[in-house]
């Protein structure tokens, strides 16, 4: 099977990702990528791979300027399947040039994407560069370890009931995938070109990668002379493998470093739901903070967790919410408000903790084990929720309650404000 040695997978065609047999015309597709990348400073599929486009059924646009003739030919050459693939890289400098005589024709440009290409491979035409493939990295199990960014999806394992000897009070079971009981494979960085700008990467530019691959998740990032750090929380259904490639790709990173713990795919409806309310997205300066001890929340089964809701300069009522899945099923506890504390309201500047017994809760981890979403939502006016529990109920009703409640909320908000919201991790461990 053919090898990609030489060069990061956006360059490469479908057949060469998915090792098929080498052939001419994998390298028509790469001096296709970068033909277009030289006309239009930009690569054809946005820095996916074109497994990812041709499964999204996305095609580049057109760039200005070219004749009828140059558009079918480089179509030609960046065609998904082989066999409407240009076959030749003579042919499709044949069909792209329209004027050969000219100063700075077409002639000259593909020329210098094939030296593009020659120096990125360096000084080696080709793809098809056939080598033993590298022994598979060894799968990492270490409790307690967020796990890093990897080769294939994480994939939560099977859901485990809810204890029921735990208290009414307790917090429900953490039961999705912990990172470090799914085996993690380390994802290599992909080769990086010799001819990498200097510079560090924009913050613009890597929320727009953490967007597209990563939508559902909470994540910060951190550049220092060319290392890219990202570290927080993903659904196990990313594609951090995509991740990487396309954060490789920016200016100025010339290697990424991740701890990326996973949480159970479920929890993203909570968090899309909240995300309009979040300081975060909204880009505005909140007036509440939800905070549990430690800048990486982890409990140990026994213990209690703390959950600690800082107050801003007008006075908020306050919902804090604790999201798990089990059975396959998304379940929700209400920490605040509750059977016994119906209604409350914190004052201006004032502090509420929970946890600590009493009419705070008393909230003690249990088995099963894992990562699970806390959320807390504050507004000027009281919420119609309808009734909370303790109990742990399905969250799917309350979900659309607490989004029409929200939506209202918003807009009758006025001079008092809207309601603004917050949302944090924990990682339970035996």
């Amino acid at each position: 099977m053919g090898q990609l040695k030489a060069l990061s997978t956006y360059y490469a065609s479908p057949e060469m990702i998915e090792e098929l047999d080498p052939d001419p015309r994998d390298d028509v597709f790469a001096l296709g990528c970068v033909t277009y990348e030289l006309l239009t400073g930009r690569h054809p599929f946005n820095r996916k791979s074109s497994v990812v486009a041709r499964d999204r059924n996305e095609h580049p646009q057109r760039p200005p300027g070219l004749t009828t003739r140059q558009w079918a030919a480089l179509q030609g050459a960046l065609a998904f399947e082989r066999k409407r693939r240009t076959p030749t890289v003579t042919t499709f400098l044949a069909e792209f040039d329209d004027a050969p005589s000219r100063p700075g024709s077409s002639r000259w440009l593909v020329g210098a994407a094939a030296a593009v290409l020659l120096l990125a491979v360096g000084g080696c035409w080709g793809w098809t560069l056939f080598a033993p493939a590298p022994p598979a990295p060894t799968p990492s199990t270490a409790e307690g370890t967020p796990a890093p960014v990897v080769s294939t999806p994480l994939t939560a394992p099977p859901e485990a009931a809810p204890s029921d000897a735990r208290s009414p009070l307790a917090p429900p079971p953490l039961t999705d995938s912990v990172p470090t009981e799914t085996a993690s494979v380390v994802a290599p960085p992909p080769p990086v070109p010799p001819s990498l700008p200097a510079g560090k990467p924009s913050e613009a530019a890597i929320a727009a990668l953490l967007r597209e691959y990563v939508p559902c998740s909470r994540l910060t990032s951190a550049s220092d002379d060319g290392v890219l750090r990202i570290t927080g929380y993903a659904a196990d259904s990313a594609d951090l493998v995509a991740l990487r490639n396309g954060l490789q790709a920016l200016p100025g990173v010339r290697t990424i470093e991740t701890a990326i713990t996973a949480f159970h795919a479920q929890k993203c409806e909570p968090l899309r739901i909240l995300a309009p309310y979040v300081d975060g997205d909204r880009g505005a300066p909140g007036d509440v903070t939800l905070s549990v001890p430690g800048d990486n929340p982890v409990f140990r089964g026994g213990e209690k967790i703390r959950v600690t809701v800082r107050g801003g300069g007008t006075p908020r009522y306050v919902y804090v919410d604790y999201y798990f899945v089990a059975n396959g099923a998304l379940y929700v506890v209400h920490m605040l408000p509750r059977q016994d504390a119906p209604t409350v309201r914190l004052p201006a500047n004032d502090t509420l903790r929970l946890g600590d017994g009493g009419a705070s809760g008393d909230w003690t981890v249990g088995a099963p084990f894992g990562t699970d979403l806390i959320t807390l939502v504050a507004a000027p006016n009281r919420l119609s929720l309808g009734k909370t529990q303790s109990q742990p109920v399905p969250a799917g009703p309350y979900l659309e309650t607490l989004r029409r409640a929200l939506a209202q909320a918003a807009e009758q908000g006025g001079a008092a404000g809207a309601p603004v919201a917050e949302t944090l991790f924990v990682t339970t461990t035996p």
